[in-house]
């Protein structure tokens, strides 16, 4: 006779709290990067607003938008406006896609160059404010890895704002490297900030450090 002994234990709460945390953490993000994204936003805006104050000032003038010359430079003026619009409405439209709910085991092919200049075009504002410069150093050949795409870009920018608070008032440099190595892939974040005390490099992966 056999005595089996089955223990089970219901993780569905710790999940939905995991999930909720990820979710937070993408958010906190948004509002690290919000000066940067606001800057990159009123560049546009500033464009649209004086292409139609100049619309609006041809227009009091009487000029004649049906001469060659005038309609051309209407034309011009107006697909500028578009321009910056679709700019505007594809800076928020990524915003909104790295804020929503993920599910972690989604997984998909990735090309981590491509991941890579996402991120950087979310966050190029702030850096810019903030005085950094970025070089990316990225392979000629298309590296694709199989993962999760939101929770990668999420180690990416959390990388990289690590980075940028190293760094004091003068700005600095961060470096982006990627490279294959057989079947290893590799991303490299490197910064000339103050860097991180041996003393506390044993506790860098404990959540919320």
């Amino acid at each position: 006779r056999h005595n089996v002994a089955i223990m089970m234990e219901d993780i569905t709460q710790r999940v939905t709290l995991e999930e909720q945390l990820r979710h937070s953490e993408r958010l906190a993000m948004i509002g690290q990067f919000s000066a940067g994204v606001t800057h990159e936003i009123n560049n546009p805006l500033s464009i649209i607003k004086g292409n139609v104050q100049y619309l609006r000032e041809q227009i009091r003038r009487g000029i004649d938008f049906n001469a060659k010359s005038s309609l051309k430079e209407l034309k011009d003026t107006l697909e500028a406006v578009e321009h910056e619009t679709t700019r505007c409405a594809n800076i928020i439209g990524e915003l909104l896609h790295f804020a929503k709910r993920t599910d972690a085991k989604q997984r998909s092919r990735i090309s981590i160059n491509h991941l890579v200049m996402y991120v950087l075009r979310l966050i190029k504002g702030q850096l810019s404010l903030k005085k950094i410069k970025v070089v990316c150093e990225l392979a000629d050949r298309i590296i694709v890895v199989h993962g999760n795409r939101e929770l990668l870009q999420q180690v990416v920018m959390n990388l990289i704002f690590n980075a940028e608070q190293s760094m004091g008032k003068r700005g600095g440099v961060i470096t982006i490297k990627t490279l294959q190595d057989r079947s290893r892939v590799y991303l490299v974040v490197k910064d000339n900030g103050c860097g991180i005390p041996k003393e506390i490099r044993r506790f860098i992966f404990n959540p919320f450090f």
